[in-house]
């Protein structure tokens, strides 16, 4: 499990790959032996990714220019 500022979660390159199959299974509650010792499940997991990342973006730590609307 890593750790991006306060958000804890399993490492996947993509946001895609946490999210997609939650169209299909609620993980709430869901966990293995590894997510119990993190003492998260699955939804948790994928919910940290998704906060994560949007901190990330929010940052623009690489000064992309924002998009107009």
């Amino acid at each position: 499990m890593d750790q991006y500022h306060d958000y804890n979660f399993v490492t996947e390159p993509s946001l895609f790959t946490h999210q997609y199959s939650q169209v299909w299974i609620d993980f709430r509650g869901i966990a293995d032996s590894y997510m119990r010792e993190k003492q998260s499940d699955y939804f948790e997991n994928s919910r940290q990714a998704t906060l994560a990342q949007r901190h990330y973006a929010s940052l623009n730590p690489r000064g992309y220019p924002k998009l107009q609307h």
